[in-house]
């Protein structure tokens, strides 16, 4: 039976460790000649440069003035919302690291009322802070071992049909990113286990009457594999209302969520409120 050294351990870790920090990295797609400045009220704390909001009450209900889709949806709205670019931090910034007391209310999440079939949470309220329950539903089952096919199915489980493809979110680039590297570095070959837990959490707008909306959700990740390693996530959908349960929309891709250390500086910084309450 072969012994690791002390020296292969740290090397390992390290890997592991530098994985983990591939989600702070800045994603912010530039879209060229899309400019939304002047289209859609801007919350407070969603956009770059923006201060937060001193309140956990969501935005009002906002609209494009364009003709509805089917069904009632202001697609163009929606859309509007979830592409607008959100403030972005270092890499350092979902590391571990000092706490910064904020003052700010706090969001209750309620928690959910039964299970689907792959194992997430359903059946919120309709509220923001409804979809913001579902939308960490989907994060504590699909990052419970950083598998891209694992995420990729959760995803799709709380999704509507024409929803974005979920290796092409923001999160899951991420996830798809990390597995690979601690995959590669990792010689046991056993699963990676790891824990999300829901932190904080923001609305980053309403539109189409209340049943659509964009929410964004923060979270401490911790993966155990080699030694304890762990780092912030922050992750944005556009959900709608279907009348029964909140799901991701069709819509394109939300813009990348700010990704900060729970009740860091940055975390305020990025319009993140604390949470309470919410799936585990």
């Amino acid at each position: 039976m072969s012994m690791v050294s002390e020296e292969e351990q740290r090397a390992a870790r390290a890997k592991v460790i530098t994985a983990l920090g591939v989600f702070a990295l800045v994603l912010v797609a530039v879209i060229i000649g899309l400019i939304w400045a002047g289209h859609q009220s801007s919350p407070a704390g969603s956009d770059a440069g923006a201060a937060p909001s001193d309140a956990a009450t969501p935005p009002a209900a906002a609209g494009s003035g364009g003709p509805a889709a089917p069904g009632g949806w202001d697609v163009a709205a929606e859309t509007a919302l979830a592409t607008r670019l959100m403030r972005q931090f270092p890499d350092t910034a979902s590391m571990p690291q000092t706490l910064a007391p904020s003052g700010l209310p706090v969001i209750d999440v309620p928690d959910p009322t039964r299970t689907n079939t792959s194992g997430v949470g359903e059946g919120f309220p309709a509220t923001p802070e409804g979809a913001i329950g579902q939308l960490a539903a989907l994060e504590v089952v699909g990052l419970a071992d950083l598998n891209p096919d694992t995420y990729n199915a959760v995803y799709r489980s709380v999704s509507l049909p024409g929803a974005p493809d979920p290796a092409a979110t923001p999160l899951g680039v991420q996830v798809d990113k990390v597995y690979s590297q601690v995959v590669l570095q990792g010689s046991t070959g056993q699963p990676i286990s790891s824990r999300w837990q829901l932190a904080g959490a923001q609305v980053k707008g309403v539109t189409s009457g209340g049943r659509s909306v964009v929410v964004c959700v923060a979270g401490e990740l911790q993966l155990a594999q080699v030694n304890s390693a762990q780092t912030g996530t922050g992750d944005c959908q556009a959900m709608r209302w279907t009348g029964s349960d909140w799901r991701i929309a069709p819509v394109p891709v939300a813009s990348a969520a700010p990704v900060t250390w729970p009740g860091s500086p940055a975390f305020v910084q990025a319009g993140y409120h604390p949470t309470n309450g919410g799936p585990v």
